[in-house]
């Protein structure tokens, strides 16, 4: 399933609240950031960034919403720009219990690096699968 995606992605632990810089991008409130490195992770997900408390993000915030698979695009950072992140726990996932680890899939045959008109990001896109099909649809962080 593929979330909307994320300003940001972490690269360590990082303290759930007030705004600051992930992966060298500067988080204000209402961002979406993927937390994806915390010491405890079962604190893994996608988050909204606010002036206290970071709260799970409408679209990933309870159990039935996070399922194996979960897929979002991270638009900024030093390390994790345009990348794609997959959520590889197994189902069943209980959150804030269960420990999420996201991860960059693994290809076949390498991404390009794709920009799209103004009102999109640039997003990775896979060219043409092995077999010659097109690759499926996917839609960016819009700005």
């Amino acid at each position: 399933t593929w979330k909307q995606a994320a300003k940001t992605a972490t690269t360590t632990n990082i303290t759930l609240s007030g705004t600051q810089s992930v992966d060298g991008v500067s988080v204000g409130v209402g961002d979406r950031v993927l937390v994806k490195d915390q010491t405890t992770g079962s604190e893994n997900g996608i988050y909204v960034a606010a002036s206290g408390a970071w709260a799970r993000s409408e679209d990933a915030n309870v159990s039935a919403e996070v399922k194996a698979g979960l897929s979002v695009l991270v638009a900024e950072g030093t390390a994790n720009a345009d990348l794609q992140f997959t959520l590889t726990t197994n189902d069943a996932i209980v959150l804030d219990n269960t420990v999420l680890t996201f991860a960059v899939p693994v290809n076949t045959y390498p991404p390009r690096r794709v920009t799209v008109p103004s009102v999109f990001t640039s997003y990775i896109m896979q060219p043409s699968t092995p077999d010659g099909e097109p690759p499926p649809c996917v839609t960016s962080y819009v700005t």
